[in-house]
């Protein structure tokens, strides 16, 4: 919590960080310094860095903050400096102090220095490598380490070690393989442009040759008449970058509106100078590659011929050839494209459609931490809860309110090891675990989770009285099979606090973690007997979050009034939002997969163009000799089909290998899902024929007798 001046407190993301967290990433404050190893000591005066957004938005950019006093959590500390605006580690931290003080984070409750308490292990440690030395390297000390400080201190260190990760891997998280995928849609998409752009350059070079013929017979050399083509791609490829980087520049903001906000540095995307180089370079380079075959086909030995009438057309069938393998790859990377994209959509479709096992619609969230400088002990943040519910179940608008933690698909979470009464005592790793969840009376009818068995948490279920504790129907399966759980009674193996807690009641299972994710045991506590300062308000009802939100605020005002109410939301678009990810790659990669079928098409109308415009002659002829216009109509469609049809015999098997890479992004649906297969097929073979349409609709406009005339 923040506050400063007379404005109203702020609730924010913020990191504690030791003393040279800084100096690591080797980022200079932009107003200001950073922490200092030499001039600070954690133990000292109360520092805090501040983030650039927030500095804007809370301080309108004053500079002269820097060695003003605000309050951090309700305790004073003095701002020595602003962070440039793309440096957001970790996570979206908006503020970072010195780790000092105890971190009100469960289960453990620690006083004294956070970094040298050997019972602290939520801490995650980042280091810069010296030259030379590799990870491999860095992980085999740290396990070196970590074998010495179990072996001297075995109580607080036995079986804890480092996990060593690259810091870009930790960053980019599981949106890495997300983000592959999305990449090499994008390259697909630009393969099928530059085959599109070579088979109109083709196609426009094989009208152009008696130009060509007549510049090599006033003496241009080959290598001449081939810089000048290859000068005409670079021009193409240079205006289409430029066009795109503007097509970039407006779409950013759809892009970053679209986004969720967990996607890892979604805030650091920008157009900035490497991207527009990056841009046109690349540009540049595919049209140059691209651009090489057909100014070698247009300006190959033999150009003097084509000065004769007649002979154009007789060297423009190779160029026709190559045209039609282009037009192929064009409709097979379609292909592949559009089924990823279809796996994907098949995954958005069913992610959005599983019960969660709880109610989704017409439910208010409120996130409502309490700070621990004021709230330090379980006894007190419970009997604020408490108060704050009574308060809320009073109003009409709120009656039905309940606290919880974690809420569902927030990402936090805490688990244990159970030890059942009546079994032999197993160890640690050897115990089933089970997820932890703390609640208020009322959270299971709030969220429409079914009470299966037994009672649900009431007002009983106090402090000084025996412990209690709902439980899933997955956990009680797991931990009684076959037998009825109400009354069994477990502990956490832990000799320091041996207290057996009673089941009392059986609730359905929920989809906790994710909603890809198999309901795991769970084990509900009631709030009043073990609280946190963590836990989240949700309100069922008529009225929105705004009025909930003004009925919140109002009720801890009474209680607290430095306690912020903030980032106040639905239920549903909490729920949407933890699918983020893959909504977004479904509607890029259709997108891709929509830019894509255009662009076949385009290659299929632009051939079929050229070939009946080549044609023209023979189709005339055919037509002076009593062809009908339909048999020739229809010959023209059949060649854009069985381009089509080449195209998906080799796009399918292709999509087939490819769509088991990203197997791991799809739910419920297999990669190899045959109606998104026969779905693709059909789509294209429909893209295909309109595509065919046109070129064969201008054979009706063919006079037979100007055809030949004019030959």
């Amino acid at each position: 919590d923040l506050s400063s001046g007379n404005a109203d407190p702020e609730r924010l993301a913020g990191a504690q960080v030791s003393v040279s967290f800084f100096d690591v990433f080797e980022v200079p404050a932009f107003v200001g310094r950073t922490f200092s190893a030499r001039r600070d000591d954690p133990r000292g005066e109360r520092l805090v860095v501040l983030g650039h957004g927030l500095w804007l938005r809370r301080f309108g950019g004053d500079r002269s903050m820097v060695g003003k006093t605000i309050r951090v959590n309700r305790e004073p500390f003095t701002v020595v400096g602003v962070m440039p605006p793309a440096f957001q580690l970790p996570g979206d931290a908006e503020a970072w102090i010195m780790a000092r003080d105890p971190v009100p984070s469960p289960p453990l409750s620690v006083e004294g220095d956070l970094l040298g308490n050997r019972q602290v292990h939520y801490f995650n440690a980042v280091g810069r490598l010296r030259a030379g030395v590799s990870v491999e390297q860095a992980r085999a000390d740290l396990a070196s380490i970590a074998t010495v400080l179990a072996s001297r201190y075995p109580q607080t260190n036995e079986g804890q070690g480092f996990g060593t990760v690259p810091f870009r891997e930790i960053t980019i998280g599981d949106a890495r393989a997300g983000l592959f995928i999305l990449l090499a849609a994008v390259g697909f998409v630009l393969l099928i442009a530059c085959a599109n752009i070579a088979s109109l350059m083709l196609a426009r070079a094989t009208g152009r040759r008696q130009e060509l013929a007549m510049r090599a017979a006033l003496g241009a050399g080959r290598p001449r008449l081939v810089r000048q083509l290859l000068v005409e791609s670079l021009v193409i490829g240079v205006a289409g970058g430029t066009l795109g980087l503007l097509l970039a520049f407006w779409g950013l903001d759809l892009l970053l509106a679209i986004a969720p906000r967990n996607l890892p540095t979604a805030g650091g995307i920008r157009l900035d100078v490497t991207v527009t180089l990056f841009t046109l370079a690349l540009g540049a380079g595919a049209a140059l590659l691209f651009g090489v075959l057909p100014a070698l086909q247009a300006s190959r030995a033999g150009l003097t011929p084509a000065l004769r009438s007649g002979e154009v057309r007789v060297a423009g069938r190779g160029s026709g050839r190559v045209m039609s393998a282009l037009v192929v790859v064009e409709v097979a990377l379609g292909v592949v494209l559009t089924v990823g994209a279809g796996l994907m959509v098949n995954t958005l479709v069913r992610l959005q459609a599983v019960n969660p096992g709880y109610l989704v619609d017409g439910i208010v969230r409120v996130p409502l931490p309490v700070p621990a400088t004021r709230y330090g002990t379980s006894e007190q943040q419970g009997e604020f809860y408490t108060q704050l519910l009574e308060r809320l179940q009073a109003n009409p608008a709120t009656r039905l309110s309940a606290a919880v933690f974690p809420l569902p698909l927030s990402g936090a979470g805490a688990s244990g090891g159970l030890q059942i009464e009546g079994r032999p005592q197993v160890t640690d790793r050897e115990r089933p675990v089970a997820a932890i969840a703390w609640v208020s009376p009322g959270y299971f009818k709030v969220m429409g989770i079914p009470l299966r068995r037994g009672r649900d948490v009431d007002t009983r279920d106090v402090r000084h009285k025996p412990l209690v504790a709902l439980i899933s129907e997955t956990a009680a399966t797991r931990l009684w099979p076959g037998e009825d759980p109400i009354g069994k009674r477990f502990n956490f193996g832990d000799p320091a606090d041996p207290s057996w807690i009673t089941v009392v009641g059986v609730v359905g299972d929920v989809r906790h973690e994710a909603l890809a994710s198999t309901p795991q045991p769970h084990v509900y506590f009631p709030i009043r007997q073990s609280a946190l300062p963590l836990m989240t308000l949700v309100v069922r009802g008529e009225a929105g979050a705004g009025a909930v939100a003004s009925a919140v605020r109002a009720a801890v005002r009474q209680l607290d009034p430095d306690l912020p109410v903030s980032d106040v939301g639905t239920f549903s678009d909490f729920v949407a939002e933890s699918i983020g990810e893959p909504r977004l790659r479904a509607m890029l990669l259709s997108g891709f997969a929509a830019a894509a079928l255009l662009l076949a098409a385009v290659g299929v109308y632009g051939l079929l163009s050229y070939s009946v415009a080549q044609r023209t002659r023979e189709i005339g002829i055919r037509l002076a000799l009593g062809a009908r216009p339909g048999q020739v109509v229809r010959a023209v469609v059949a060649d854009g089909m069985k381009l089509a049809a080449v195209g998906v015999a080799i796009g399918v098997p292709a999509a087939l290998g490819l769509s088991r890479l990203i197997s791991a992004q799809l739910f419920d649906v297999g990669a190899s899902d045959p109606t998104t297969f026969a779905g693709v097929t059909l789509l294209l073979a429909a893209v295909a024929l309109a595509a065919s349409a046109g070129p064969a609709r201008r054979v009706l406009s063919i006079d037979p007798a100007t055809a030949l005339r004019t030959e």
